[in-house]
């Protein structure tokens, strides 16, 4: 697990990107015939088999350059977090925070806080 917390922690310091942990996580706990079930803010994980018989993967390259650390990304966890928190304040428990979000925080809160809740 320390080696999957210090590559986070270059991802953040040397890359100026600050990435969830799911990259790291896979690439030393990847297990084949099998995907993870992992719970990124307790980094408690399981292994659940997957058959991968009749399932096609294509990978296409782009050629179009990719650079979270220049991008918004940086910027758009952030809000997310922003988003997460105001809503803790008044519902500490995140898994209500989905719904309650919707209903008032505005769309690009409820969007980014979504996705630092699946991440």
């Amino acid at each position: 697990m320390q080696m999957v917390k210090m590559a986070q922690l270059a991802e953040h310091e040397y890359a100026g990107v600050k990435c969830g942990i799911m990259d790291q996580f896979a690439s030393m706990f990847g297990k084949a015939g099998h995907v993870i079930r992992l719970d990124c803010r307790s980094l408690e994980y399981g292994y659940v088999p997957f058959d991968m018989k009749g399932i096609k993967i294509v990978l296409l390259d782009t050629n179009v350059k990719h650079s979270l650390a220049a991008s918004a990304y940086n910027e758009r966890r952030t809000q997310g977090e922003a988003g997460v928190a105001k809503i803790q304040q008044h519902i500490p428990v995140i898994l209500l925070f989905i719904y309650e979000i919707k209903k008032g925080a505005g769309f690009g809160y409820f969007n980014r806080s979504q996705l630092l809740n699946e991440n």
